[in-house]
């Protein structure tokens, strides 16, 4: 059974564990790049986890911590960014990204904008996006594309929810 629940303090060392080594594998592919999630410190995650504007959340399978989605209000009240989402390997592609993706829409109602950047040549992550309503933009005040080195782009999606229909 999936269970998905705000993060606490006693979680960090497991969710940074699998972070770690889930980005691992973008490092033995593109090389070491400063944005990658593998790089962040025990110490700053715990910081997301209190972070006040915003919601850390563990994914669980079978009472087993698989995976941690984190999310920041940015902007304005009705804008978040999903700045880490990761899945350990064995449990990926197995529609559970699906469901954690929209318990977050869920528990966040009054969010009109969505963000969130990926690597544009990861293309089963881009396709993950497209396939609940994000888009691929260039818009003001943010480059669609950003190259990070040779052989590595990351591309922001926005996804704008009508409320109305919520």
């Amino acid at each position: 059974m999936i269970l998905i629940r705000k993060a606490e303090l006693k979680d960090a060392n497991e969710l940074w564990r699998i972070q770690t080594e889930v980005f691992q594998k973008y490092i033995a592919k593109y090389g070491d790049f400063q944005r990658n999630p593998a790089h962040m410190t025990l110490e700053r995650l715990k910081f997301n986890i209190n972070y006040p504007y915003g919601q850390y959340y563990v994914i669980e399978k079978d009472g087993n911590i698989i995976g941690g989605m984190f999310a920041v209000v940015i902007d304005s009240e009705d804008t978040m960014n999903i700045a880490q989402f990761y899945l350990a390997t064995d449990f990926q592609k197995q529609g559970i990204g699906s469901k954690a993706l929209s318990f977050l829409f869920a528990q966040n109602p009054k969010i009109i904008k969505w963000y969130v950047d990926t690597i544009f040549e990861e293309k089963q992550n881009v396709a993950f996006y497209l396939k609940h309503g994000f888009e691929i933009i260039d818009e003001e005040g943010y480059e669609a594309f950003e190259e990070e080195h040779e052989g590595l782009t990351f591309v922001i999606h926005k996804k704008t929810v009508n409320n109305e229909t919520n």
